[in-house]
């Protein structure tokens, strides 16, 4: 009854606040809006005419530079001494090409300087013609159209209109727009030598002042003789019209709204008119999406309003779900609250706990794996070694009765190395004297099997030898120093094993002067934890170092010290320890 009368007062309640709330929502809405529309449209004009004036003016920055680089690697060529020569060469077939030859080389380092220049032509008073095209068959230019009809206009020098040379020994031909230069001798100014002809890709200059033609009715560029150099679109004016306009904007009576630059180099004008239909159509289109934003708008806060309450009961039904999956086994559940309240911080705290608990839970799983794994590994060192021992010990007393001195001692090492190995205690320290006594009965065996292969050295001081040392770390090391350095090396090889005492570690050194090893190897082997050496797993000098780190401390363990071709020392460094 009680929680009846509750939800029909906080109902009531709720309409009460939401009506005139809804009514000044929806007059200053309205308001807004419509000073919005005016304000866009009367700014959208200015707006999109700046824009494209800038679109313009990067065009015309590009056409010009563009021009400004061909005039003045023109200037340089005219000048360099390979062409002002040309005239006092000699005539003869030899001279001629080996004149021919200079040129085209010249002219060729010149047409590397800009990927849209195509091709370079001298072209002399004399009528001699040289190209920086290779495979240039001969060639007249006052048989060209293109370059007769320019030379009407009595410009000097300019442009020509766009025509297409051959840019290939395929016969593939290319639009182009030559630039003409008439060149005089640098000793007498009135003594003009020929001209140079400078042929750029027509695609290149398009790509220059191609502009963005979605609000635009029609772009070109026009020469100074009314010569549409480059077109796009339609301009509803023609040159004649509006080669009288002054630099920037223009309106015709019609209200078509043109952009003028003249800040092209030849008397060039380039010209855009703005297509007015376009604007309007965009400016609709913006109207309705603002309108349509006013409305959603309003509608989500009126949404927002009516489910306030239900706002604040959706957070705590969030975290009962989210406790629900957790109580049946979903460790990656989440809650995400943001409510700035108790509700909040319950929310980031159960968030905490499903972390904690998770990363418990896996390393509880993981550490249940490595238990397995050290049980699997000790089963493998404890099969029956009483076993091998008396088997072993029977081989050592047919030796003796047969007199083979060299099978006894080979089995005896094995011997002590196995009663040492397979010895399962809980120490993990053994005196440096007890570590050294089974690298010598390792290196007994190595000596039979790697014959006459390597002498091997240990100098360690008897006080040195009390010290303690982790189990199991010097034979590792001893066994990668025989397989990957001597076993490979030519000839006979040298293994050195030193103990000293540094300040206050115990430091001991493993040289041999194998093959060495690459960085690449050092590597490899820091990055196994097991060699492998047939169907036996062997403990490998990574498993070594990681064990010291974990035994001594961060501040202990070795380094690798290699070069290919000249042996490999293994440093390790431990505490001084006693028992």
């Amino acid at each position: 009854m009680n929680r009846t009368c509750i939800k029909r007062k906080n109902r009531n309640l709720h309409s009460k606040l939401l009506f005139p709330v809804l009514c000044l929502i929806a007059f200053v809405f309205i308001a807004f809006l419509i000073i919005s529309i005016i304000y866009y449209k009367n700014t959208y004009y200015r707006h999109e005419i700046d824009n494209q004036r800038e679109q313009l003016n990067k065009a015309v920055h590009a056409v010009s530079m563009i021009q400004t680089m061909t005039d003045n690697i023109s200037k340089q060529i005219v000048v360099s001494e390979e062409v002002q020569n040309i005239p006092y060469q000699e005539k003869t077939p030899a001279e001629y090409f080996v004149t021919a030859d200079k040129i085209q080389q010249m002219l060729r380092t010149y047409t590397f300087i800009m990927d849209y220049i195509k091709e370079i032509i001298i072209y002399t008073q004399d009528g001699d013609c040289y190209s920086s095209f290779s495979s240039r068959d001969k060639f007249e230019p006052d048989k060209q159209e293109w370059y007769t009809e320019f030379k009407k206009t009595n410009e000097g020098k300019g442009y020509t209109k766009v025509h297409q040379i051959t840019t290939s020994q395929n016969g593939r031909k290319q639009k182009v727009l030559s630039y003409v230069l008439p060149y005089y001798a640098v000793t007498d100014y009135t003594q003009q030598l020929g001209n140079l002809i400078i042929c750029l890709d027509y695609a290149s200059i398009e790509k220059a002042a191609e502009l963005d033609m979605s609000m635009l009715k029609g772009c070109a560029i026009f020469d100074k003789n009314g010569t549409k150099v480059f077109g796009e679109g339609k301009i509803s004016l023609s040159y004649d019209e509006l080669k009288y306009i002054d630099e920037g904007q223009f309106t015709d009576k019609k209200g078509n709204i043109y952009l003028v630059s003249g800040k092209l180099g030849s008397d060039w004008l380039m010209i855009v008119q703005i297509s007015d239909k376009q604007m309007q159509k965009q400016i609709l289109q913006i109207e309705v999406l603002i309108v349509f934003v006013f409305v959603m708008l309003a509608f989500f806060i009126i949404l927002v309003l009516s489910h306030n309450i239900k706002k604040v009961v959706k957070p705590i039904n969030s975290l009962s779900q989210a406790a629900e999956q957790f109580g049946n086994g979903n460790f990656d559940v989440s809650v995400e609250v943001h409510t700035g309240d108790e509700v909040e911080i319950l929310g980031d705290t159960f968030n905490k706990m499903v972390q904690d608990v998770k990363y418990y839970t896996e390393m509880s799983v993981e550490h249940e794996k490595i238990i397995r794994r050290s049980q699997v590994d000790q089963l493998l060192l404890q099969i029956n070694p009483h076993f091998i021992y008396n088997t072993l010990n029977s081989v050592v007393y047919m030796a003796r009765l047969d007199g083979n001195r060299e099978i006894e001692q080979f089995v005896n090492a094995f011997i002590s190395l196995l009663q040492s190995t397979l010895r399962v205690e809980d120490k993990v320290y053994i005196s440096l004297e007890e570590e050294i006594k089974n690298v010598e009965n390792y290196l007994i065996l190595q000596k039979y099997r790697y014959m006459d292969k390597f002498d091997e050295t240990i100098n360690c001081e008897e006080e040195l030898k009390s010290y303690l040392v982790p189990k199991v770390i010097l034979q590792p090391i001893v066994e990668n120093a025989i397989f990957h350095g001597i076993a490979p090396k030519e000839g006979r090889g040298k293994l050195t094993i030193s103990v000293s005492r540094s300040l206050e570690k115990l430091c001991i050194i493993v040289k041999d002067n194998g093959v060495g090893m690459s960085e690449t190897m050092i590597m490899k082997l820091m990055n196994s934890e097991y060699a492998d050496r047939g169907s036996m797993r062997k403990i490998g000098i990574a498993n070594v170092y990681r064990r010291i780190k974990e035994i001594c401390g961060e501040e202990y363990g070795f380094k690798i010290i290699s070069k290919e071709g000249d042996g490999t020392s293994i440093v390790i460094e431990l505490p001084l320890l006693k028992e």
